[in-house]
């Protein structure tokens, strides 16, 4: 079945584009296909090898922007815990725009600038690994250099991570494995936290064998090639959790939260009345398409999903319902090789074609 997709997806492996990549299908009323092609890591790169299969435990990046952060927004709002169009300075007081929302944050579009290397200070020592108490400060120091432009940010949903411990008095690890874990019976998925994390985090962090996960990139400041670590600088020197990063999954339990987040954001009146904008734009946290660089053509116009740097994708086609799960190591062993970023675009508009997908 697809054999045009299967035939791309092990072309890219065997031209080195990651060492391991797997996919899942899911249609209403039909049996789900998955793939799973190549190995944790490659040789020679210190990882643990292992082929992949159903129990791999891949770091999903900022696929843990909707799964997690945006998951626990909407449980929140209907908590009436915030509202969407809370203004950020009822949070966070000092924020550098006045006019900016809880939305706002969620979409892109407060002005904050796109990255930050907080993970620097510290690396050289000025702060201890795993104190956040100087985040806040370093987020509004960055100021809003885009206001007015939509600009996809990290630093936002750092603050949208920091909005949920407030209104839920619990770290983002505690929230997620109560509200999301253990409501799903999810057995391998979760915030690696690291020891410089706090304690209360900690306690609620993924345990896994090494062995299970998927290696990511030999990193040249940890000396070291990652596996069962958060790829992500800053959200590794903040304690492995974060608001734009942190959430490692299997292939299938990551499809288990994608569906529980579609089936939540469609209960929501505030979504269901979304303004369907131009394309490109994000929506209650979600990419549109033609999304970041990760449009699959025409015949996914009114997608709603999210990529993540280390290969990572989730996608659904909301007019047939359709979610496509997409998860890679293109980082491994380094990040410089963008060739993914082309391959997951390709590969999806050959996925559509061959399931006769046409635009709307």
């Amino acid at each position: 079945m697809f054999p045009r997709s299967l035939q791309y997806l092990e072309n890219a492996l065997s031209e080195g584009q990651a060492s391991g990549i797997a996919f899942l299908l899911r249609r209403a009323g039909k049996p789900d296909t998955a793939w799973y092609l190549g190995n944790h890591a490659k040789p020679g790169t210190g990882a643990l090898q292992r082929d992949l299969g159903p129990g791999s435990i891949f770091d999903l990046a900022s696929v843990s922007k909707i799964l997690s952060t945006v998951n626990l927004l909407f449980q929140a709002e209907s908590e009436a815990k915030l509202s969407f169009a809370d203004p950020v300075r009822k949070y966070f007081p000092l924020f550098p725009s006045p006019d900016a929302t809880v939305l706002d944050l969620m979409n892109h579009r407060t002005g904050l600038p796109a990255h930050v290397e907080f993970f620097r200070r510290f690396e050289n020592g000025e702060v201890k690994l795993g104190d956040d108490s100087q985040l806040l400060q370093w987020i509004c120091e960055a100021g809003v250099p885009n206001r007015g432009k939509t600009v996809y940010s990290d630093l936002g949903f750092m603050l949208l991570g920091m909005i949920l411990t407030q209104v839920n008095g619990k770290t983002l690890p505690e929230q997620f494995h109560e509200r999301l874990v253990t409501r799903l019976k999810l057995e391998s998925t979760g915030y690696v936290t690291l020891p410089h994390g706090a304690p209360a985090a900690r306690m609620f962090g993924l345990l896994a064998d090494k062995m299970r996960f998927v290696a990511t990139e030999t990193c040249p400041w940890r000396k070291k090639t990652l596996q069962g670590e958060i790829h992500d600088d800053n959200t590794w020197a903040l304690g492995g959790f974060a608001g734009h990063a942190g959430i490692f999954s299997t292939l299938e339990e990551t499809a288990t939260l994608f569906d529980h987040l579609i089936k939540q954001v469609k209960a929501s009146p505030d979504f269901l009345s979304r303004t369907h904008e131009a394309p490109g734009v994000f929506s209650y946290g979600f990419m549109t398409y033609p999304g970041l660089r990760a449009s699959p053509g025409p015949a996914f116009e009114g997608a709603i999903g999210h990529t993540g740097y280390t290969g990572t994708s989730a996608w659904l086609h909301e007019r047939t319902g359709t979610k496509a799960i997409l998860l890679s190591n293109r980082v491994h062993p380094e990040r410089s090789d963008g060739r993914w970023i082309n391959t997951r675009l390709e590969f999806h508009k050959i996925l559509w074609e061959e399931l006769g997908f046409s635009p709307a």
